[in-house]
């Protein structure tokens, strides 16, 4: 065991995640994660463009990973809030190194995840996440 993740490699087959992370490592990193594991991704360097990518795509994807404070007008938190909004349900993990109390609360069935984390961590919030809106696993 090399101390990362054994899970089966479809776990996250048949699920759209969005993910906004302006960090390059980290979006190939996660991006690889999702797709390692079964799940199709869509990566951006801004939350701007990850909405009008979503409202344009036709469907509502299965789970939205943000950075909280990522280039562009719209933010982790406020992204959140306006996909949550058009798709109710939608579960949103939102990344930040900021102290949480210093920054907006998020809509219910919406989760922060303090940075650093690492795969397990992510692993398990997406697992969560996915449950939470009756997404099989």
């Amino acid at each position: 065991m090399n101390g990362v993740i054994e899970e089966p490699k479809a776990l996250l087959e048949g699920h759209w995640l969005v993910l906004i992370e302006d960090d390059p490592l980290l979006q190939s990193i996660l991006s690889g994660f999702v797709e390692e594991l079964g799940g199709r991704v869509s990566s951006f360097e801004t939350a701007d463009d990850a909405l009008v990518y979503m409202l344009s795509a036709g469907e509502k994807p299965s789970l939205v990973v943000t950075d909280h404070l990522v280039p562009g007008q719209i933010k982790g938190a406020e992204l959140a809030t306006m996909v949550g909004a058009r798709w109710p349900g939608l579960s949103v993990i939102v990344t930040t190194g900021r102290d949480l109390e210093t920054i907006p609360e998020l809509p219910d069935g919406m989760l922060y995840l303090q940075k650093p984390w690492d795969l397990v961590q992510m692993k398990k919030a997406i697992i969560q996440m996915l449950k939470k809106t009756s997404i099989s696993l």
